[in-house]
Formats: C-alpha cells, structure tokens, sequence
C-alpha cells in the first residue's frame, strides 16, 4: 500500500490515511507482542536454569514457558489469519 502519496491532498491529511495508520499500528503491536513473548520465553528458561532441581520451582517454570509459547502461538495464528483473509478479500491489511 502506498500510503504516502494517498494521504496528502494538498498539504492537508486525509481520511485516506487511516488503513495506512492501522496497517502501521497493527505491525508494531505483532511485533512488540512477538517481541515480548520471547523474551519471556527466555525468562522462563532463566527460571529452569536457576531451579536447581527444585520440583516447585521446575513447575513454576514449566507453566511460565507454556504460557510464553501459547502466547506466541496466539500471535502468530492471528497473523496468519488475518494474513490469510486480507488475501481472501483482496485488501492490503498488513
């Protein structure tokens, strides 16, 4: 999408602007979500390293990474999915 040349009539901004706004705003949040859900991945390796074996802190640990994963698996399936119907439909969502 070419946002730029579309937004500007004249130096004023447009409506037109607003898929261009969205599609910015929606590729930030995957990323920074995406983002978010590694590093947390990656503090809840932290935790199995430090666990020292000690059963509470394994499980704790355990549940910190399985909900970093569902989370990244969240973002990922949506992404496809909307990926997939902006496709479908013919418009330029991401």
């Amino acid at each position: 999408m070419d946002c730029f040349n579309q937004c500007y009539k004249d130096g004023i901004v447009t409506i037109s602007c607003l898929p261009c706004f969205i599609q910015n705003i929606s590729s930030f949040l995957f990323s920074s979500v995406a983002a978010v859900a590694v590093i947390y991945s990656l503090f809840a390796a932290w935790k199995f390293v430090i666990s020292q074996g000690d059963a509470q802190k394994v499980a704790e640990a355990r549940k910190t990474l399985t909900f970093a994963l569902a989370g990244l698996a969240v973002v990922l399936l949506s992404y496809f999915a909307i990926k997939t119907l902006s496709q479908i439909l013919g418009i330029d969502l991401l």
